[in-house]
């Protein structure tokens, strides 16, 4: 059984991930900033649009597939299947 220390949020509701990588990107004349995020439950992608004043708003943000406990629970489920 895992246990999720950091689950990308403190009691006060606070963000605790932890950023691992950060990129800045044109992408069709837009400056964009990709931010990937980690709690031990997964990796999260977000993406900024970076705005004339240097302030960031947030565009999208997704889960990376097989990552964390999330993916490890994933995996196991698949083994469990294939091993019936």
């Amino acid at each position: 059984m895992a246990i999720a220390e950091n689950i990308g949020y403190d009691a006060t509701g606070k963000d605790s991930t932890i950023l691992v990588e950060k990129k800045t990107k044109v992408i069709n004349g837009v400056k964009k900033e990709v931010e990937i995020r980690r709690s031990n439950l997964y990796d999260e992608e977000i993406v900024y649009r970076i705005l004339p004043n240097n302030q960031r708003e947030k565009e999208s943000g997704a889960i990376v597939p097989n990552t964390g406990i999330a993916g490890e629970l994933k995996r196991f489920i698949e083994w469990l299947e294939e091993n019936e």
